[in-house]
């Protein structure tokens, strides 16, 4: 089984994906040290940095070396969760479609904010230097404007200010799992 994990950023999607690992005993598979591979950073840093969020290509690279791992991890972790902001449509697809190969149809959760809960979060989690609130505004205004609705059935949970967001995934879990 596989669980994918959206949110835009402070929406709790890390958080929502750690704890289920842990409930549940799934990996969790890790797509942030992909995007902090040097060459990645680097491009993302040259060719897109008035965007704040990944191209749709450099997206596409990111999903392509996942994927790559996907036959190997599935035999040795028969479920796996992936967490990411999954906001452009062409590279989730792809990874979703490639990721069903090995794991089966994906459970996707969506961990619903509105921008001003992500920005509050964000800034209990990082604090709220003046400089770095204006980035972070910037960053959640960009990364909305460009989401594109899912085309695949989507589970919404709220997580901020939700004590029962880990069990509302865990009875999503379940009956997927039916």
């Amino acid at each position: 089984m596989l669980i994918c994990i959206g949110g835009f950023a402070g929406s709790g999607r890390n958080r929502i994906a750690k704890e289920l690992a842990k409930v549940l005993g799934f990996h969790n598979f890790n797509l942030t040290r992909l995007k902090k591979q040097p060459l990645i950073r680097h491009e993302h840093r040259i060719t897109h940095e008035k965007l704040f969020s990944y191209s749709d290509e450099l997206l596409l690279r990111i999903f392509r070396s996942a994927v790559s791992n996907f036959q190997q991890l599935s035999k040795m972790y028969p479920d796996m969760i992936v967490a990411d902001y999954f906001t452009r449509e062409i590279p989730r697809e792809f990874l979703f479609n490639e990721a069903e190969k090995y794991f089966g149809p994906p459970l996707i959760i969506w961990m619903d904010s509105t921008e001003e809960e992500s920005i509050v979060r964000l800034n209990e989690l990082y604090g709220t230097k003046q400089n770095i609130l204006k980035n972070k505004r910037l960053i959640q205004s960009n990364i909305r404007a460009r989401f594109q609705p899912f085309t695949r059935s989507v589970h919404n949970i709220r997580y901020i200010n939700n004590p029962a967001a880990i069990d509302e995934a865990l009875t999503l879990v379940r009956e997927h799992l039916k």
